[in-house]
């Protein structure tokens, strides 16, 4: 196998070297550091701060930057000298993980939405971003509803802002100004948290189906006002996955094979409302690994050797199900790979002319 080389990795630019740097900081000796600006060492300190001795960008660092590396590493603040230059974003983000910078804070830099996500509880980063971009996972972000004081700026929420401040912080309804503002995805969200909401909802036509199944999986009581029809198969699944006592509400023929695999994956007692003929080996394959008492409702001779690969790498028990004299030789290597004890089985397809080629 053909190995990446030193001359290969000279090629790279910073931002090739920032991201390796951050999830492998054992090649930081390799590292060509006049190729990193400001903003990837912020990237690269935020998760190892351990390098800060090399770094000589302090004064490459933009207010984001900063920003971004003081949420993760508040003990170089002393090196910093671009307060200034943070903007609302800025300061919302770097306050939610670090409130003891708040006397720093140029408030009338905020707007409405950077309120909304200083004095709420901010959305949770997704696995992966701290290796896309530079973010510790690590860093605990927390809503700062004691800074409510210094908001002037409660004007400038739309009503989606509103439904996403209030979802969070009920307590400050006697400020909202908004309600009529508020549209139908903006009302599921809010009164999915806060159905005390309901009396001030004069937007109950706007809600779509998905939001009507988000609702009332979070808050069932408010099926009555519920047009059932713009419910979509997807809606359907996540509706009953969640609320499965309005099966008998269901349309079952809206739904394709995969609204009926994300449903049964969690609810299987509704298998004898499935017509499965029309599944594809890769939908089969998701359900059994979830769910294996249903294999029995499949032809699994429909799956092909890549689906068996992946059902057998999981549930290797189903190998007698399989008849391996119908794969051609790549298949067969393909599983032997990783699984050599399938090996009893497979000595004739082997010795087969697709095997040697």
């Amino acid at each position: 196998m053909k190995r990446i080389g030193l001359g290969d990795m000279l090629s790279m630019d910073g931002r090739d070297w920032a991201r390796l740097l951050v999830k492998r900081p054992g090649y930081f000796s390799q590292c060509p550091l006049e190729k990193l600006d400001g903003a990837y060492w912020a990237q690269i300190l935020g998760t190892h701060p351990q390098f800060a001795d090399k770094c000589d960008m302090w004064g490459g660092m933009n207010g984001s930057d900063w920003a971004r590396l003081l949420a993760d590493q508040p003990q170089f603040a002393d090196k910093c000298d671009k307060w200034g230059e943070m903007d609302g974003s800025d300061w919302a983000d770097l306050l939610t993980a670090r409130p003891q910078f708040a006397d720093k804070c140029d408030w009338t830099k905020l707007d409405g939405s950077d309120w909304v996500t200083l004095l709420a509880s901010p959305p949770q980063y997704d696995e992966g971003d701290d290796l896309r971009f530079g973010v510790n996972l690590a860093t605990v972000r927390h809503a700062c509803p004691q800074f409510a004081d210094k908001c002037e700026k409660w004007g400038e929420m739309d009503g989606s802002d509103w439904a996403r401040f209030l979802a969070d912080q009920p307590q400050f309804a006697d400020k909202c100004d908004k309600w009529g503002d508020m549209d139908g995805y903006a009302w599921a969200r809010l009164l999915s948290a806060q159905p005390q909401f309901a009396d001030k909802c004069e937007k109950w036509g706007e809600l779509d189906g998905s939001d009507w199944a988000n609702l009332l999986s979070a808050q069932p009581q408010f099926a009555e006002k519920c047009d059932w029809k713009k419910l979509s198969g997807k809606a359907w699944a996540n509706l009953l996955a969640a609320q499965p006592q309005f099966a008998d509400r269901c349309p079952w023929k809206i739904m394709d094979p995969r609204d009926w695999k994300h449903l049964l994956m969690t609810k299987p007692q509704f298998a004898d409302k499935c017509d499965f003929s029309e599944w594809d080996g890769r939908h089969i394959v998701d359900l059994i690994l979830k769910q294996p008492i249903l294999s029995d409702k499949f032809d699994l001779e429909k799956l092909e050797p890549s689906d068996w690969c992946r059902l057998l790498d999981a549930k290797p028990q189903f190998a007698d199900k399989c008849d391996f004299s119908k794969w051609d030789g790549r298949d067969i290597v393909e599983l032997l790979e990783d699984h050599p004890q399938f090996a009893d089985g497979c000595d004739q397809t082997l010795s087969s002319p697709a095997a040697s080629e």
